[in-house]
């Protein structure tokens, strides 16, 4: 996939680096470190941060993607183009914040009555959800320019910064009100960084003046395309992100403690996806401009094929070595409470991934307004489920929620691409890696557990994995990950 794939190996090397830090603090320093509670709390305030920002972004990330390669040699355009992706979620931010401030007495109230939770995570959660939208620009500005790796570093930073904060307060060096604070600081200097690195790459700057900004030609069209970027982010948000809040709504914050944890690690199966994606997005917005189908059916294919391979075997190994990991996690008789949620969620993530990259290919389509109603009915079905679900069978119940939304969400996407495009993501190569992959997991799953958990881990999930690797490299089934493979054997030559 030429330079997406140049720049998904830099970024996924940068997270997989962090992956390991990330999954030990999860495996080790929050479950021995934290009260599930007090993790819980730390989870609401970045995640309720997280699916508050695309209503305050508006959309206009998604605009200045779509419209970077028409301004991209054009200087004052373009500089047009980036002030004005940055104005209107600087208006609705402030309006947003004075907003809370004439009600957070009625929402902090409603909060402690439901969940016990202290007025200052209510505050800090609302900064966070004023902080992280600008985050969320410099990351696309940067996703534009081709550049990933500086992103995907600074980005990965939460899972040193955090888990350090949680050692100081295990050994009583700082209260837990420090802790989350600090969180929230840190989310600030996040943006400063990105910033200062974005500027370094762009020959443009940003401008407040407005009447300049709105000489950009057919400026109606461009707030159109963001207003329905809006529509599709705040969509995407209460697909992805809403399950969480309302766990936390509905169970309180020790099941959201559980919850977030087993989702923290699934999340590790689709780094791959997360970093492609983002990187991906630019250019099949150019392949829209360009009318270049080819390109765009090559990539849909060869996304769901290598998406598939990766994170497909990242699970089922998971799903091999969960029993075990349990046994060797402090307090891990509660944490145990979340083996199906974590199973469930992974079918969800491995059913959202191998469908290729279908939700940018629609957007930013000539037939984008399609995808809204995609969206609209997929998030009032996954809302229901979870109202309906979460009371009757706790984060099981968010789980369940989340995969139906996800089969429903790929299928209708998947039909829509095929009936309007003619584009299909599955090709021979994807069938032979799924069957290679669920063949191989029931194979392990059957064979005899050894008496040591660690040892099972080691012989189950690596012995899995390394005959996984050698199998799909040997059918050559993806031109991707060969290419990764004797690039790497080349390397130890």
């Amino acid at each position: 996939m030429g330079v997406i794939q140049r720049q998904g190996s830099k970024s996924t090397l940068v997270a997989y680096s962090f992956m390991l830090i990330g999954m030990l603090s999860n495996l080790v320093i929050y479950t021995g470190m934290l009260e599930i509670r007090e993790l819980g709390i730390i989870s609401f305030i970045l995640t309720t941060g997280a699916t508050f920002a695309p209503f305050l972004l508006l959309g206009f990330h998604v605009m200045f993607i779509r419209y970077f390669p028409k301004f991209e040699g054009d200087k004052q355009n373009l500089s047009r183009l980036y002030s004005l992706t940055f104005f209107g979620p600087i208006l609705f931010t402030t309006l947003f914040l004075l907003a809370y401030l004439f009600t957070r007495e009625a929402v902090t109230s409603y909060y402690f009555a439901k969940s016990g939770l202290a007025p200052v995570v209510i505050d800090l959660t609302v900064l966070v959800a004023g902080i992280v939208p600008f985050i969320s620009i410099v990351n696309y500005v940067c996703n534009s320019l081709q550049r990933t790796a500086v992103p995907s570093l600074l980005n990965n930073l939460i899972k040193l910064v955090q888990p350090l904060l949680v050692v100081l307060y295990f050994y009583k060096w700082v209260q837990f009100e420090a802790v989350i604070i600090s969180l929230v600081v840190f989310q600030v200097v996040l943006f400063v960084g990105f910033f200062v690195y974005q500027q370094s790459l762009l020959t443009i700057k940003l401008s407040f003046n407005i009447k300049d900004v709105f000489k950009l030609p057919e400026p109606q069209k461009l707030i159109s395309y963001a207003a329905y970027g809006f529509a599709i982010g705040v969509g995407g948000a209460l697909i992805t992100n809403i399950d969480t809040f309302m766990v936390a709504s509905l169970l309180g914050m020790e099941a959201t403690g559980l919850y977030v944890w087993g989702l923290n690690i699934i999340n590790a199966i689709i780094i791959p996806y997360a970093m492609l994606s983002s990187i991906a997005a630019p250019f099949i917005s150019k392949y829209w401009t360009d009318n270049d189908m080819q390109s765009m059916n090559k990539l849909y294919k060869q996304s769901s094929s290598s998406l598939l391979l990766f994170c497909s075997a990242l699970y089922f190994a998971v799903w091999l070595g969960l029993d075990d990991l349990y046994l060797l996690l402090p307090k891990g008789a509660q944490y145990a409470q979340t083996k199906y949620a974590v199973l469930i969620l992974g079918a969800a993530k491995i059913v959202d991934v191998s469908t290729g990259f279908n939700g940018p290919i629609i957007a930013y389509s000539t037939r984008n307004k399609a995808f809204l109603s995609i969206l609209g009915v997929t998030a009032a079905i996954n809302i229901g489920l979870n109202f309906i679900l979460i009371p009757l069978y706790g984060i099981e119940g968010a789980a369940a929620a989340t995969l139906i939304s996800f089969i429903i969400f790929n299928l209708i996407k998947y039909f829509f691409i095929k009936l309007a495009f003619n584009l299909s993501p599955f090709n021979l190569n994807f069938f032979y890696i799924l069957f290679i992959s669920v063949a191989l997991f029931g194979l392990f799953y059957f064979l005899p557990n050894a008496s040591d958990p660690l040892l099972n881990i080691a012989y189950k999930c690596v012995g899995f994995l390394t005959i996984y690797a050698v199998l799909i490299y040997s059918v050559k089934v993806s031109e991707d990950f060969n290419s990764l493979v004797n690039k790497i054997l080349r390397i130890k030559k």
